[in-house]
């Protein structure tokens, strides 16, 4: 958990994007409920996804880097849809 925790703080923070570290300061209640979600539940192909996206970032693909993190912020919230339900059966 840590080690997911790091990397997603190491990436916010050399963006040297003011708006982005405002963002996820104001959003940190539902960021830990994601991270501790998709690292406790062992979401499916997290760790790949998080490689490519570092791998995107060493490279300075910006564009790629872009997609590749709305992918993967698509892929946790469609998994923790999935797995608290969407409140229709309830």
């Amino acid at each position: 958990m840590n080690a997911n925790e790091g990397f997603h703080e190491i990436i916010v923070q050399a963006s040297n994007n003011p708006v982005m570290i405002d963002i996820v300061d104001c959003m940190q209640s539902i960021i830990y409920l994601f991270r501790h979600t998709v690292v406790y539940y062992n979401r499916p192909f997290l760790i790949d996804e998080l490689e490519n996206i570092y791998k995107a970032i060493k490279e300075r693909d910006g564009e790629k880097t872009e997609s590749l993190m709305k992918e993967h912020l698509q892929s946790d919230l469609d998994f923790c849809i999935h797995l608290f339900g969407d409140g229709e059966n309830r």
